[in-house]
């Protein structure tokens, strides 16, 4: 998988719109706002959970040094 996603893929699957002329203002549609979301609170669950379990690890190490 290389991860490089085109403007054209992003809009063929329905995440951006744009004129077919003139210089590309791009926007997001409705399912590309929905999924940028979606996208956005995953990485803060992410963070949140990395954030518990490196406070556990702290909390272990004190127990185990005191």
């Amino acid at each position: 998988m290389t991860g490089a996603i085109t403007i054209d893929e992003l809009m063929e699957a329905g995440l951006l719109e744009g004129p077919l002329e003139g210089p590309p203002e791009l926007h997001l549609t409705d399912k590309g706002r929905y999924w940028l979301r979606t996208l956005g609170d995953l990485e803060t669950q992410e963070v949140a959970d990395q954030g518990e379990r490196a406070a556990d690890l702290v909390l272990s190490t004190s127990g185990i040094f005191r």
